[in-house]
């Protein structure tokens, strides 16, 4: 009997399965994988994974591969209803693999100042349509949470060539201080404020190791001037105690209270040999 139309064989041992079967199975990939690796495995797997990536999960993020650039990169912010909802449907898909690819991006600026700012403005611009609001805050940190994304910005050359090795930190810690600032000014109350307020979830769950993430968050999201988190700073000891008192009781607060109770005593060369790893 023929082998029918709607059947392929897949595996390279004469197993047929339904092209459809086939493209699920491939949407439970990593886009990195389907974008390229699987596509080496056979002709039906290749036109499998391009059906996924034309037509069905990641056709987003693919559009936003190839469209993303020039929709951020431009003298204003993106205006479009149709380039706005591209950026949502991409970011809503997956952040990490967003978040990677605009990292991956030419400067949108000559450096001026802090040589890691003019990497910045495509994702900040980004994060302004996506996410607009601080009450994004667990999304925006859990984006970050992954090992591929880390792993990815620690390649990053945006500080210098080579990878400088805090390079992906430097890039994390002063796009999460920007937009901080700019989603509580759209809330109309500091940062600060806004947090104690609404107590988000915070997207620590998504990171092995969140206490680095957490003192990033303490420094620039919960006081207004970068507070230095030492045992024996007046500032410092003040904010952990009206976390205790007010934030309620969950294992993120208790990695914000970890935080401050392992920090150091301050000492006159504090900010060179005092770097939490992210």
């Amino acid at each position: 009997m023929p082998r029918l139309r709607s059947q392929t064989r897949v595996t390279g041992m004469g197993i047929p399965l339904p092209p459809d079967l086939v493209g699920r199975c491939l949407e439970s990939l990593p886009f990195e994988d389907v974008h390229t690796d699987v596509k080496q495995v056979s002709k039906e797997v290749r036109l499998a994974a391009r059906r996924s990536l034309t037509r069905g999960r990641w056709r987003p993020v693919k559009l936003f591969c190839e469209q993303g650039l020039a929709a951020l990169s431009g003298d204003t912010p993106p205006s479009s209803d149709q380039t706005k909802a591209m950026l949502r449907s991409a970011w809503a898909t997956e952040p990490s693999v967003v978040l990677l690819e605009i990292a991956s991006w030419p400067a949108m600026r000559p450096a001026e100042g802090e040589l890691h700012a003019n990497y910045l403005d495509a994702t900040i611009r980004f994060l302004d349509v996506v996410e607009p609001s601080l009450d994004g805050i667990g999304r925006v940190i859990a984006a970050f949470g992954p090992e591929t994304v880390r792993s990815g910005l620690r390649c990053w050359r945006g500080w210098s060539n080579p990878p400088h090795i805090f390079a992906g930190k430097i890039w994390i810690e002063g796009l999460l201080c920007q937009w901080f600032w700019r989603a509580a000014r759209n809330d109309g109350e500091s940062a600060p404020e806004v947090l104690f307020k609404i107590q988000p979830d915070l997207g620590l769950h998504a990171w092995k190791d969140p206490r680095g993430i957490a003192s990033v968050l303490i420094k620039w999201g919960l006081t207004l001037n970068g507070v230095v988190i030492t045992r024996d700073n007046p500032a410092s000891i003040e904010l952990r105690d009206r976390i205790r008192a007010e934030w309620q009781d969950s294992s993120e607060t208790q990695v914000l209270l970890q935080v401050f109770d392992e920090a150091p005593v301050w000492r006159e060369d504090y900010y060179d040999s005092f770097i939490l790893e992210f």
